[in-house]
């Protein structure tokens, strides 16, 4: 399991540790909207993504990875609304939380996956290195094919297996910042995803219905303490910061 992963399964169970006694099954609710339906949303996925490992990464891009193409045969029409622009912004920026990151979700090895078939790809097409420039070869492969696994194929692919993870996901745009910004999904200033208490998978023993309703009670708690978590519980004071 990958140091990120850990530290979300970690989260959950201080928030469980915390908040789960606070709360009255039968208090009120009130509808999310706007930002708070939006982070609660990011919620969710975030303490999902802290279900998967590595191998089940690797599965999803198996099943997306014959809609990728190498450049000879790329359309921009292929790239999913909106995600050209989004990482033509995240392109221009060199430094800072607003330049283009992959999540930590995703491993070395997931990357390596998605790199190979790329190169695999790419000599399918260059049968023999008689028909490659020379000058323009690293590692055998040419400059042009390089930049575009780094800005296309690679944010491609991964958004592609994280889409085949979330295909509910109404907008997309969501998911391009879970997967690509530094921060995503965070309140704080330690920059670390905030998360839900409760999901299926680690509360089989919930109605679906209930883990629900406890996730929105215990998120009214959050947000009253605007995702503080007590100094006794974690160690990192970056979450006693508020993020403005």
């Amino acid at each position: 399991m990958n140091a990120f992963v850990s530290k979300l399964q970690s989260k959950i169970q201080k928030i469980k540790s915390i908040y789960e006694k606070d709360v009255k099954e039968d208090g009120d609710l009130s509808d999310l909207v706007g930002d708070d339906a939006q982070i609660f949303a990011s919620m969710q996925r975030w303490h999902e993504n802290s279900h998967l490992e590595e191998d089940d990464w690797i599965e999803l891009f198996e099943q997306i990875k014959l809609q990728l193409v190498t450049k000879e045969n790329f359309k921009l029409d292929q790239m999913p609304q909106g995600l050209t622009e989004f990482l033509k912004v995240k392109f221009s920026k060199n430094t800072g939380i607003g330049q283009f990151a992959v999540s930590d979700i995703f491993s070395e090895h997931f990357e390596s996956c998605v790199k190979k078939f790329f190169y695999e790809k790419v000599a399918e097409i260059n049968d023999s290195m008689d028909e490659f420039d020379v000058e323009h070869i690293v590692e055998g492969y040419k400059w042009e094919d390089i930049n575009f696994y780094n800005r296309t194929f690679l944010p491609l692919a991964i958004f592609r297996t994280y889409k085949e993870k979330y295909p509910q996901t109404f907008d997309v745009k969501e998911l391009m910042e879970d997967v690509f910004s530094i921060g995503a999904g965070s309140r704080r200033h330690d920059l670390f995803p905030e998360v839900n208490a409760y999901c299926k998978v680690c509360c089989s023993e919930l109605w679906e219905a209930k883990f629900k309703r406890l996730n929105l009670l215990i998120f009214q708690k959050q947000l009253e303490n605007r995702f503080r978590l007590p100094v006794d519980l974690d160690s990192d004071s970056d979450i006693e910061e508020d993020k403005d």
